[in-house]
């Protein structure tokens, strides 16, 4: 018997195709949603429905009117953009039956702007890579010679559009090339992920991991650690930001043995299946802060020295059989 129908939205992300999975496996019926018909996440979902985008006129009253007519119990986002346009709306929700725990307006916005964000938490106090926009002919102040540059979009998720450059004069010329580009020092050091929940009363649990390798900005190889230090410096600057239920903060532990925050992602990460394996029980208790019921942060708990190596699979489907799907082959010649 199912525990209800959660609908969960980016299916074709790797985060949303490993959400549905997990909650599928966990019991619940799975309504998929996505902007594209071709999305892998489908398969993982009992029921699945199209979407527009998060930047479609009409994206809050569709993503409305399909849990109402599902009957879906609760909806989780894993798409920021779709974030930050459900909490312009906080109401949305309220007739539909369906529970949806959606953060801060204001922290959703600092998340999705990477010179906002820098701009916020540098003022702060906090280490965050010098971050300016190649937007224009402005000059970009202060950012250390000698070191590689990172150029990527100012808003925007992955890495699409991501390049290393090797000097000021190569940022300038894809930010000319490419609008809404910022430009960052190259960070040495190992890069981590921590997969975060913050309780409605803003405690964090924090799951450290090490990404070993990565692969077009997604990775592929990571290792669950502890770090003192980087733990105490993300729940602080969660708590300055406001956050409220899952998210993933990125950066590096740096070879000058400082920690240095690159971004916070107010979603499930991609890579939570190490997390939970490694024994926090992630999307259990996140279940039980989007219901309000008390977050238990001692399932949280977690192994260190658990990796996960991640490689392509293969789901498969099959349109109804008749004649026309079979192609003849004639003997060779």
């Amino acid at each position: 018997m199912s525990r209800g129908l959660i609908a969960v939205t980016g299916v074709g992300g790797t985060a949303g195709y490993s959400l549905a999975q997990r909650l599928h496996e966990d019991g619940y019926d799975v309504l998929g949603l996505d902007a594209d018909s071709w999305s892998p996440g489908f398969v993982h979902a009992q029921r699945s429905r199209l979407i527009p985008t998060s930047d479609a006129p009409d994206f809050v009253p569709a993503l409305r009117d399909t849990c109402r007519e599902a009957r879906a119990d609760a909806l989780i986002s894993t798409v920021e953009s779709e974030l930050l346009e459900l909490a312009r709306k906080p109401d949305t929700f309220d007739e539909t039956g369906t529970r949806a725990w959606i953060p801060d307006a204001e922290y959703l916005r600092l998340c999705l702007d990477k010179l906002a964000f820098y701009e916020f938490l540098s003022a702060r106090g906090f280490r965050v890579p010098h971050t300016a926009s190649l937007d224009g002919e402005q000059s970009t102040p202060d950012l250390p010679g000698g070191c590689d540059l990172i150029v990527k979009p100012r808003f925007g998720r992955g890495a699409k559009d991501t390049f290393r450059c090797r000097n000021l004069a190569q940022a300038r010329s894809l930010g000319r090339a490419i609008p809404g580009l910022i430009v960052q020092p190259r960070i040495e050091g190992d890069e981590f992920t921590a997969d975060c929940l913050v309780d409605r009363a803003g405690r964090a649990s924090i799951v450290l991991r090490i990404r070993r390798r990565t692969k077009a900005g997604v990775s592929v190889v990571s290792e669950t650690i502890h770090h003192d230090g980087a733990a105490r410096t993300i729940a602080a600057v969660l708590d300055t930001l406001g956050a409220s239920g899952v998210c993933n903060v990125q950066g590096f532990l740096g070879a000058d043995s400082g920690i240095h925050l690159t971004e916070v992602n107010p979603r499930f990460a991609g890579g939570f299946p190490l997390s939970e394996r490694a024994g926090a029980q992630l999307t259990a208790q996140y279940l039980n802060g989007l219901f309000r019921l008390p977050v238990d942060h001692r399932a949280l708990a977690y192994r260190t020295g658990v990796i996960m190596r991640r490689y392509f699979t293969n789901d498969f489907e099959e349109k109804p059989l008749n004649n026309a799907n079979w192609v003849r082959q004639e003997e060779p010649v």
